[in-house]
């Protein structure tokens, strides 16, 4: 238990187009998070698809992990399956914790005890852009300078996942992390993705084969592999059976073929003369058929 006795949700999260964007379902499991039991100060909860599912009569695991996948995708989520942990990217910025000293001290406790190391670098990414945004602080007191423990943060290695970088590039500590989020041998590594007609356009609906945001081809490979991993990822597993539903449901266009041509028949004087009865005029050609005399010498 976080020790948290309510959950924040701000009114204006509704003027957010992302936001309006996400199914319903990808909005309740949203406002699930921000006030579950299990949501620390730093914004983490747990990530139990199936235990998730328990709170709502028409939920099941998949229908959670779907809703969570989408989520994922547009940045409202970080998501470790190994772990099971789970993080509001944005939840830093929309709380208010960093205007409270005593707070701020508590969630970087709660930061230190997060197990996925790609959740805590995406939170330091988060905490150091708004320290790079509000060098002053946030209340009376800026918190910058009155809690030293906040520089453990700070100094932390990030990770943003708005702008991931290249799978050579990651720093070695992050990329640990990254590539071990699945266990090869889960459930999760090799799932059954179920198309619902609930699902955005990055999980494609059941009534049309076109993604109603345009046409967009949806990834192959989920946000924290961009360019695909060696190492099993459950996320990445997921999305490439998105993937390969979409390009069922659209295939590649047939190459085009040449147009057949066809000719008209041959008249009386366009066919050769039979048994190569021939008459040549004086200029080489035939009188009754195309051919010429050097052809028929040859």
């Amino acid at each position: 238990m976080s020790g948290r006795k309510q959950g924040t949700i701000n009114i204006d999260l509704w003027a957010d187009e992302d936001y309006r964007a996400l199914t319903m379902g990808a909005q309740w499991l949203y406002e699930y998070f921000l006030s579950c039991p299990s949501l620390s100060l730093c914004g983490v909860a747990d990530w139990r698809p199936a235990r998730i599912s328990g709170l709502n009569r028409d939920l099941s695991k998949d229908d959670v992990q779907i809703f969570g996948h989408e989520l994922e995708e547009a940045l409202f989520i970080v998501t470790d399956d190994t772990t099971e942990e789970v993080a509001i990217r944005s939840f830093f910025r929309h709380d208010s914790i960093l205007a409270k000293p005593n707070v701020t001290i508590a969630a970087v406790k709660h930061w230190g005890n997060v197990s996925s190391r790609h959740i805590r670098a995406v939170i330091a990414h988060e905490v150091q852009r708004l320290h790079r945004e509000n060098p002053e602080g946030f209340g009376k007191a800026n918190v910058w300078e009155c809690v030293p423990s906040i520089k453990t943060i700070l100094k932390a290695t990030p990770y943003d996942v708005k702008n991931p970088p290249s799978e050579g590039s990651i720093n070695s500590s992050v990329n640990s992390s990254v590539n071990g989020l699945d266990n090869p041998e889960s459930e999760d590594s090799n799932p059954s993705v179920r198309v619902s007609p609930t699902t955005n356009y990055l999980l494609l609906t059941t009534s049309t084969a076109t993604p109603p945001n345009g046409g967009v081809t949806p990834r192959r490979f989920c946000i924290k592999h961009p360019n695909d991993t060696t190492d099993a990822c459950g996320a990445c597993a997921r999305q490439r059976a998105v993937y390969e539903e979409w390009a069922r449901q659209n295939p590649e266009p047939a190459p085009p073929t040449e147009p057949s041509i066809s000719y008209p028949p041959l008249s009386d004087h366009q066919k050769p003369c039979p048994d190569d009865n021939h008459k040549f005029l004086y200029d080489g050609t035939c009188l009754y058929c195309p051919t010429r005399l050097e052809d028929n010498a040859a």
